[in-house]
């Protein structure tokens, strides 16, 4: 999975990371994250001190994690990469 949109951060005062809530698309928000870290390091900027949102999508769905423990596995993940 690559990124959705890919646009120039420079001036960007953050960014917003919208996570699928389903834990089957776990991995596919892994690999997002992953490419999105690579898209600020191409741009001279670190996901590790740039402020941002993380957005749970599809809240609403029966398989959707728990808000807790996505953010948990979001945030264990992004600490290995940083």
């Amino acid at each position: 999975m690559k990124l959705s949109r890919k646009a120039d951060p420079e001036g960007a005062d953050g960014v917003v990371f919208v996570a699928d809530s389903q834990e089957e698309r776990l991995d596919a928000n892994f690999e997002t994250m992953e490419n999105l870290m690579e898209h600020l390091k191409e741009h001279n900027l670190n996901f590790a001190t740039i402020p941002y949102v993380l957005m749970l999508n599809k809240r609403d769905l029966p398989n959707a994690m728990s808000v807790p423990e996505l953010t948990k596995q979001l945030r264990k993940k992004k600490a290995n990469r940083c």
